[in-house]
């Protein structure tokens, strides 16, 4: 069940970081769990990424998106949320509670001076979920990337039983939320990522999704780029990917998209992390924006 991770202690995954060292750190929660992270610094960065992973997943599985952001010149903090990983707990709960998880791990990046304080979240699936929920908590959080993120915990059980066992036993949908709401101990309504997003207001957001993933079709991430109140959108929908794995199959094309955003999302700030050799000079960068920008997806393959 969804609240569980059949996975954990079962993933067989080396990544590879090609040169990029971690630092293994210990993050604490607000409920009391211990989490595991690791934290790539090089001083003076202009920004840190922090990665929230998908569920059954772990912070090893997101080493692509780790060698880019640290080729970009960037600090990085990935963690294991609760129930993955080398993290302690023994619940999920898809979103909600681990809103806890990523905040502990903001809270890591704002608690010392070796990484850079203008924060960017990069949460994928259930670490998309969490990445919404902080930003609508948190107005200081400079920019949102949102990969493959549900409208609502209720929207996606029902769509997830259609879609895995057929309409006829859509009646397992509202045992499968019963069940949650017992297990993981929370009000299931209340995971509503629909409603969080439309109170984000100062953290520019993208929202990423693929062509070919049927779990968190295009259309989500369209509707909640429609919803978000922040002051700059911008959707990715790529041509290839399954759910969770966007990144991997459409590195060029989804990395231009992150540089870009990030570029935008600093110049509403008056800043940019480019240095005029990779990033040209303001002319050159895309202006601001207050609505949301679909990429082309024929750029940049």
């Amino acid at each position: 069940m969804i609240t569980g991770n059949p996975l954990r202690g079962k993933i067989d995954y080396t990544p590879e970081l090609e040169g990029f060292e971690p630092r293994v750190v210990q993050l604490r929660t607000s409920d009391g769990l211990r989490l595991e992270a690791w934290e790539f610094y090089r001083e003076p960065a202009p920004l840190t990424f922090v990665l929230a992973h998908g569920w059954g997943a772990s912070k090893e599985m997101l080493d692509q998106q780790i060698v880019f952001l640290c080729r970009e010149g960037w600090d990085v903090v990935a963690f294991d949320s609760r129930n993955h990983g080398n993290s302690e707990g023994r619940v999920s709960s898809v979103g909600y509670h681990e809103t806890r998880d990523l905040e502990a791990a903001v809270a890591h990046v704002r608690s010392g001076t070796h990484l850079g304080q203008t924060v960017f979240l990069w949460g994928i699936s259930m670490g998309a979920v969490a990445a919404i929920r902080v930003a609508e908590r948190d107005p200081s959080i400079r920019g949102l990337i949102a990969e493959s993120s549900y409208l609502s915990l209720r929207e996606t059980v029902w769509h997830h039983v259609r879609l895995y066992f057929g309409f006829p036993l859509t009646v397992l949908a509202p045992l499968v939320l019963a069940w949650v709401r017992w297990r993981a101990r929370f009000n299931t309504d209340d995971l509503d990522v629909a409603r969080s997003v439309g109170r984000i207001t100062q953290t520019s957001a993208m929202f990423v999704a693929s062509e070919e993933d049927r779990r968190t079709p295009p259309a989500t991430a369209r509707r909640l780029a429609e919803l978000c109140a922040g002051p700059h959108t911008r959707v990715f929908i790529a041509p290839h990917g399954e759910h969770a794995c966007i990144f991997a199959d459409n590195q060029v094309a989804y990395a231009n998209e992150v540089r870009r955003f990030v570029g935008e999302a600093l110049e509403r700030g008056e800043r940019s992390p480019f240095a005029p050799t990779c990033g040209g000079n303001a002319a050159d960068r895309p202006a601001r924006r207050s609505k949301a920008i679909e990429a082309d997806q024929s750029a940049d393959r």
